[in-house]
Formats: structure tokens, C-alpha cells, sequence
């Protein structure tokens, strides 16, 4: 038979045993790396209710809106429309409602950019021609008429409308220019679209294209800066833009735009 004392004594070095393992358990949990944050550097998603987060608007009143249906991510998204002669500019320079960030991405900057946008029954391309929903303009610096470095559009083309990405960048006058005409657009849906981009007037410039969780631009090198204007950087520009008049209207949705340090800041959940 054990004694009681004996009994006692076993009971408290299983005790101590067990405490020894908590403390162990414990000390590994608190050395395990966290898994890091997503470091986002800026976002317009809309949900404050205005564009505040964003540094401009150009639009005739009620071209663009802050609606709470459809919406990608939270409670709001941006409403598009563009009608003829909507260019509230004091220019001969198309039809447009966008926003403007002035993002300052300039040689050697690496970015991750992700937003969605959703095309309801109502968006409309003039036959043969084509709208932009996405661009990173330049500054001119007294060079007027380039295109924008990047721009993400919705072409017409043999009776479909397809996406498309333009890549322009070097010497202005002999840019470097690519072009990619991608799936076809389906109307009533909300599309997620993930861009990195290096800037640089070089062919150490890059761009990449996701769309819905598929690469339909793997990393191609190209110049994504004009030699001439590359110092000053370029802005974000979103909403829809035609160059050329059209007596048609077009409505478009835009949310969740945001731009990380690196690739996963900005990638969709799953």
C-alpha cells in the first residue's frame, strides 16, 4: 500500500511535469513568426460614402456616385456614366468620368494594384471603338498627345467586346508599344482584377495581368515610363473614359482599389 505521503509526492512532480510542458507549449506559441499583415499603402473602396480617399474627380454632375448596390467589397461601390458630351474638362479631349490619385510611381518602384469592376446591362462600347476603365497617366512636361503609359480598356472588336491592356513606354517619339486583347466581356458580374507593375523607361520595366485568379499576362518586360516624363511618376485614373464622341451612354462599377508593397497584399481571399 503507498503511503499518503508518498501519494502526495507523486501528485505534485506530475504537477510540476505537466506545468514544465505548459510553460514549454507556451514559450513556442510566443517565438512563432506572425503571420504578416497586409501592407496596403492606399485604398479607395468608397466606404466612407464620398470620394474623399481619392485626390479628384472629373465628372458632370452625377456622372459619378457612390451607390450601396452592386457592390464588391463592404457596403458602397462607384457608379460610372458617361453620355455625349460629358467631359467636364476645358478640353477637346473626349468624353469621361473618372477619379484621379496621384500615386507618384516613379523608376524602380515596384507595385501591387488590385480592384473590381462590374459591367451592367447598361455599358455600351461605340461599335469599332473602345472605353478605358483603367489608366496611369504621366505628367506631360510639355509633351502633349502621348498616350497614357498603362491603360486597361473594353474594346470592340468584330462584334465583341473583349479587355484589353496597352503598354507604352521609352522614347516618345519611338515608344515601345504592346497590346493585348483578352477574354470577352460578360455583362452582370463583377470581375477582380490584379496588376504588379514595375515602373522604369527601360526594359527593366514590367507589367503583369490577373483576372478572376487567372494570370492572363504573365511578366513581361517592357517600359512603362516615358523616357521624357519617367522623373515625375505617374497618377491612377479610374472610371471610364472614350476619346472619341459617341451618342451612346455607358455605365460601369468600380471597387475595392487598393495598392500593396507586395504581390500577396493585394491578392483576392482563396
Amino acid at each position: 500500500m503507498v503511503s499518503w505521503q508518498v501519494a502526495q509526492s507523486r501528485r505534485a512532480g506530475r504537477r510540476r511535469a505537466v506545468s514544465g510542458v505548459l510553460l514549454l507549449l507556451t514559450a513556442a506559441f510566443l517565438a512563432a513568426p506572425v503571420a504578416a499583415q497586409a501592407e496596403i499603402l492606399w485604398s479607395g473602396g468608397f466606404e466612407t460614402g464620398t470620394f474623399s480617399e481619392w485626390d479628384v474627380l472629373q465628372a458632370v454632375p452625377g456622372g459619378a456616385q457612390v451607390v450601396s448596390a452592386p457592390a464588391r467589397e463592404g457596403a458602397r461601390a462607384a457608379r460610372f456614366e458617361v453620355g455625349p458630351g460629358d467631359n467636364p474638362l476645358p478640353c477637346a479631349c473626349g468624353e469621361r468620368a473618372e477619379l484621379i490619385e496621384r500615386t507618384n510611381e516613379k523608376p524602380g518602384t515596384v507595385s501591387s494594384w488590385a480592384w473590381s469592376v462590374y459591367f451592367p446591362a447598361e455599358f455600351a462600347v461605340k461599335p469599332g471603338g473602345r472605353i478605358v476603365f483603367t489608366q496611369w497617366h504621366d505628367y506631360d512636361q510639355g509633351l502633349p498627345g502621348h498616350p497614357a503609359p498603362i491603360v486597361l480598356r473594353v474594346l470592340s472588336v468584330g462584334g465583341e467586346e473583349r479587355f484589353s491592356l496597352g503598354v507604352r513606354g521609352g522614347p516618345v517619339t519611338n515608344q515601345v508599344a504592346r497590346d493585348w486583347t483578352l477574354g470577352r466581356v460578360q455583362r452582370g458580374r463583377w470581375y477582380d482584377i490584379v496588376m504588379r507593375i514595375r515602373w522604369a523607361s527601360d526594359g527593366s520595366g514590367y507589367v503583369q495581368l490577373m483576372i478572376d485568379g487567372t494570370w492572363v499576362v504573365p511578366r513581361t518586360s517592357t517600359p512603362t515610363l516615358f523616357v521624357e516624363n519617367a522623373a515625375k511618376g505617374v497618377y491612377l485614373k479610374q472610371g471610364l473614359y472614350r476619346a472619341t464622341a459617341w451618342s451612346g451612354t455607358s455605365v460601369a462599377y468600380l471597387d475595392a482599389t487598393r495598392r500593396g508593397r507586395y504581390l500577396p497584399d493585394v491578392l483576392p481571399a482563396g
